[in-house]
């Protein structure tokens, strides 16, 4: 699952994430955090355990996911220094821009991505 809490509580932790959306804003929530910010796998709706397992071993032991969590912690220090910065509001503006983003991800003027590839 993939709501708005969770999403802050992973980026502000510096932890990758393994989306698998299910309703409401999950949908554009995963879209951001694999294909905007790139620090997640993207899961497809039909979910079995072996898919699972899959993607946590993709997430921790492939080249792809080192680059994934590489770009999870670097999120986080830029949340941490916005933070510094400018306080909550600063984030605030990433998330729409984010959400701007995901929006535009969703659209049919961008092909659709693979349901088996890293987000």
């Amino acid at each position: 699952m993939v709501g708005t809490q969770h999403q802050r509580v992973s980026v502000y932790e510096g932890v990758p994430m393994i989306c698998w959306p299910r309703i409401g804003d999950q949908r554009v929530n995963a879209r951001i955090v694999g294909h905007v910010w790139k620090v997640g796998i993207e899961m497809e709706e039909n979910l079995e355990r072996w898919k699972v397992e899959s993607a946590i071993r993709r997430l921790m032991e492939s080249e792809k996911g080192g680059e994934i969590r590489k770009r999870a912690v670097e999120l986080k220090e830029k949340v941490t220094v916005s933070l510094r910065q400018g306080g909550e509001r600063s984030v605030e503006v990433l998330e729409v821009v984010g959400r701007i983003l995901g929006d535009y991800l969703l659209s049919d003027k961008m092909d659709a991505p693979s349901q088996k590839s890293f987000c």
